[in-house]
């Protein structure tokens, strides 16, 4: 199990879990969840640009993802 802000680190998971964090009034909650093959794709695009619908971003997430397959 690893936490990551890189997405090349995260390229190299065999699955890919996001969490997040939410905060109401004086409750904070945190949710996990699996993502799909295109949900990863578009959270490593915004891990590297901060825009999950960057074209140049998902070809480089697409990328790292199938260098991270070979490995």
């Amino acid at each position: 199990f690893v936490v990551t802000h890189l997405a090349q680190i995260a390229a190299l998971a065999q699955t890919h879990v996001h969490v997040a964090k939410d905060v109401v009034e004086t409750t904070t909650s945190a949710t996990a969840r699996l993502l799909s093959e295109e949900e990863r794709v578009a959270e490593i695009a915004r891990m590297l640009s901060g825009h999950p619908d960057s074209a140049s971003a998902r070809e480089h997430a697409l990328e790292l993802l199938a260098s991270g397959r070979r490995i």
